[in-house]
């Protein structure tokens, strides 16, 4: 019996017979254990396990096929009725009312087909639906969703306060300040003082998945499987009447956005590069300026034109946080016609005295939204952005500082730098996927340039070098680069392959552009050591029998001793581990 289909229940044949070459061969199929209603069927000489799954097909609530290399024959009993609408409730016992077993009696050269007792019978054993968990948010994603929700926290799990906590909850026209003390918080405790504070306006409820500790998963634990997700709770916050809500860190922490609460955008002095440079450049002036991009999730966009006189600090010519966030704001406000946009200055929790260059931008209807940099309109400079997002931190989708990459790893590049080793990347979003070849001979630049040629119009791809490559002036500047989804979506950058002019494998987006959104495995799959039980027909693994995910605070753990053959390609290896990871996960939570 196998575990891959959902709906059906299997028995597989031996890999030893092709064939059938006597006609007093047979089988006998009973459904249910009703042996009134035995039907036998008769294999004739020369007959092919495609032929005998032919006649078996031919019977009322049975379905058989064989296997994609052809050596097996797959016998299934059909589902009967539909299950509960909702099937993340759905348990073994109800599940077992919709799977009736099938027995088989063989007679003949037939009890080659099958791994049969003495009597030549060999009955069904059910198999255990692997229920998973999505976490996906689809009316999120959607850009429908109206309440609010923070990441997940084990049942135990408490938010430590190190540093006094200050949060603004602003909906419908009401605003609350919450203050805590240091200390450890429940998120019962955590929605008690918000349900306080936004009493009458605000609805605060504590999301458990599974209260009693247990998922789908740990009780539905299968034959020998260890599949589970321990159970989980989040914040959950809605206005009354639908109304949308506001959520701010107020002073210097920024406990709402590790709880992935915050609604508002945030720059502070340490965020992003240390000192922000205006682009120097012939077409950059105080009348043309550069452009932001503020892309709402609704759809909406505002451009917004910064000058290097409006920004700038006039005696050291650093641009100020602050201001750029001042003029995104007045600037959107004004496209508008009316005040659609707010920015709000966070206070130090010791002397409540506003943090230079340090502000939260949000729109009023709670709206999310993201800042990205845009080109320059000259088409002589188009292929260069003003970086001012990138540099300040508050860039959507990813970013990558050369300068830091070359601090960690020793492999930054510069932008007349050559990567002299070669490989493939792939970008991707929920809808869209590219795959770029780097060269040896390959600036970082070039690569940005062919990844915006080939993306096409569902990227925004950010090249900044603070002397724009000309003039002579660049001594070797270390660029940034900016990714970003047109929809708004994540952004995901992997390593599809890369390697040295000596074969040696390497990771290019990881350790040569700083921009890997994925983890790589360091073992070899390939010189791991599979065993097959030959009891169980599980396999075990060495090094490890488990492997667990951890995203957003939830945890899922997969029992490798589950790993099939999934391409029966005869061995066990990463594509069979992929496909497995795959099939224990919901939607787009985890790809691989």
């Amino acid at each position: 019996v196998t575990g891959d289909k959902n709906d059906l229940k299997e028995l597989l044949g031996t890999e030893d017979e092709d064939s059938v070459t006597s006609s007093a061969s047979s089988l006998s199929v009973t459904l249910n254990n009703d042996t009134a209603n035995t039907v036998k069927v008769y294999m004739n000489k020369g007959d092919s396990l495609a032929k005998i799954a032919e006649k078996l097909n031919s019977l009322d609530g049975v379905f058989a096929r064989t296997s994609t290399d052809g050596k097996k024959l797959v016998v299934v009993a059909q589902r009967i009725g539909s299950l509960p609408e909702d099937p993340l409730h759905v348990n073994e016992a109800e599940e077992s009312k919709h799977y009736p077993p099938v027995t088989l009696q063989a007679t003949g050269e037939a009890k080659a087909l099958f791994a049969f007792n003495a009597e030549g019978t060999i009955q069904s054993e059910p198999a255990t639906r692997a229920v998973d968990h999505s976490h996906m948010d689809v009316f999120d994603l959607l850009g429908m969703e109206t309440a609010m929700k923070s990441v997940e926290f084990g049942l135990d799990q408490k938010l430590t306060v190190d540093k006094d906590l200050h949060w603004r909850v602003m909906s419908g026209g009401h605003t609350a300040d919450i203050t805590l003390t240091k200390g450890e918080y429940t998120m019962t405790q955590l929605a008690d003082r918000l349900k306080n504070a936004g009493a009458g306006w605000l609805e605060v409820t504590v999301d458990v998945v599974n209260p009693n500790g247990l998922n789908q998963d740990m009780e539905e634990k299968g034959v020998g499987t260890n599949d589970y997700e321990a159970a989980t709770q989040r914040l959950v916050i809605r206005g009354y009447n639908g109304e949308q809500v506001l959520f701010l860190d107020m002073n210097e922490q920024h406990y709402a956005d590790e709880m992935g609460l915050s609604t508002a955008l945030r720059t502070e002095p340490d965020m992003g590069l240390d000192e922000v440079y205006f682009p120097q450049a012939p077409c950059v002036d105080d009348k043309l300026g550069v452009t932001l991009r503020v892309q709402m999730n609704c759809g909406m966009t505002y451009d917004v034109n910064i000058t290097k006189k409006a920004v700038a600090n006039p005696t050291t010519g650093l641009v100020d946080r602050r201001k750029v966030m001042e003029e995104i704001v007045k600037q959107v406000n004004a496209q508008e016609g009316e005040t659609i946009m707010g920015i709000s200055i966070p206070l130090d929790s010791k002397d409540h005295k506003e943090i230079p260059e340090a502000a939260s931008i949000y729109f009023l209807s709670g709206e999310s939204f993201t800042v990205v940099d845009m080109p320059f309109s000259d088409p002589v400079w188009s292929d260069y952005s003003g970086g001012i997002a990138a540099q300040m931190g508050i860039h959507g989708g990813v970013t990558a500082n050369m300068a830091k990459v070359a601090g960690i790893e020793g492999k930054g590049m510069k932008d007349s730098d050559k990567f002299g080793v070669s490989g493939t990347l792939r970008f991707s979003n929920l809808a869209h996927s590219v795959e770029i070849d780097v060269g040896e001979n390959d600036t970082v630049k070039d690569v940005m340039d062919r990844l915006r040629s080939q993306a096409g119009d569902w990227l925004y791809v950010n090249y900044f070098d603070a002397h724009m490559g000309g003039g002579g002036r660049q001594g070797g500047d270390y660029p940034l680069i900016a990714i970003s989804s047109v929809d708004g979506s994540a952004v995901s950058v992997v390593d599809v392959d890369g390697q040295k002019s000596d074969g040696t494998k390497i990771h290019i987006a990881q350790d040569y552009l700083g921009l890997s959104t994925g983890i790589e495995g360091t073992v070899d799959l390939t010189s791991v050591t599979w065993i097959k039980d030959e009891n169980t027909g599980l396999m075990t693994t060495s090094p490890a029998d488990t492997l667990t995910l951890d995203v957003a605070g939830y945890q899922h753990t997969i029992d490798l001793t589950e790993l099939r053959d999934a391409n029966d390609d005869g061995k066990v290896d990463a594509k069979d581990m992929v496909a497995f990871i795959n099939s224990r996960m919901q939607d787009y939570d985890v790809q691989s």
